[in-house]
Order: C-alpha cells, then structure tokens, then sequence
C-alpha cells in the first residue's frame, strides 16, 4: 500500500488489515487483528530507522500474510515514527518460517540503501527486487 496514510499506529493497523479482507489465508480477520494489537501493547517490533513490523503467531491465518504499507508522512507509533509499515500475520506451527522472516527483515531493514530503495517501491515486484544487492 503506497501510499499509506494514517494518523495513528491503530489506524496505520487498521488500514493495512483491510488489505487482507478477501485473503484466503485469513480465517478470521477480526481475530488476526486483536492479536497484533495485544502484541503492539505488550512488544512493539521496531526499528530506530522508522520501520515497524506489527505482527502476530496465531491460528486466524493458514499461511504467512504481509501487508506492506509506505508512507510519506511518519506515522506515529508507541516507540516512534515509522514510515515503512508491514504487517505480519504467521500461523503459530510455523515457527522456523516466522524466525526466519522476522530474521530476514531485522537484518535487512537496517541497511539504509535497501530502505532507501523499498521507499520508492510502488509494486510486490519492485519491494522484492529492493533487497537484491
């Protein structure tokens, strides 16, 4: 979602969700949605360079969804600003591919030329390729 435009993380949440409302992956969307927002309260995923990645193990999705959002204005969050936003759903037996990916992001999303490049993605294949050195 390019642009994302929100005024709050519950918001930014929120909108990103509405992406997933005819996903077959998602069981219960309304579900998927409290337990990322329980999981905001307790330990929100971020990153000092304005990336947050809300996100929840559950049984209300069949397989790992993203929903990736860019902003052009910071979006303010419990633990700063973000202006890249993806929202992760992973179903909970799916633990070696949710260390995997939350790895793969941690790593990543900390070179500044890759979230340069993400910033300006407009497409799936685009956000893809911006991890390719």
């Amino acid at each position: 979602m390019n642009p994302l435009a929100a005024g709050s993380e519950i918001e930014a949440i929120e909108r990103l969700l509405e992406e997933l409302k005819t996903n077959p992956l998602v069981a219960d969307l309304a579900e998927l949605k409290r337990t990322i927002i329980e999981r905001q309260k307790v330990d929100p995923p971020f990153l000092p360079m304005g990336v947050a990645f809300p996100h929840a193990r559950t049984d209300s999705v069949r397989g790992i969804v993203i929903v990736v959002g860019i902003s052009p204005q910071p979006i303010p969050f419990s633990v700063g600003s973000a202006r890249l936003v993806l929202l992760i759903g992973v179903p909970k037996k799916a633990v070696a591919e949710y260390l995997e990916l939350t790895s793969f992001l941690a790593r990543h999303l900390r070179d500044e030329n890759v979230l340069d490049r993400l910033m300006g993605t407009t497409n799936i294949e685009q956000f893809l390729a911006a991890f390719a050195p």
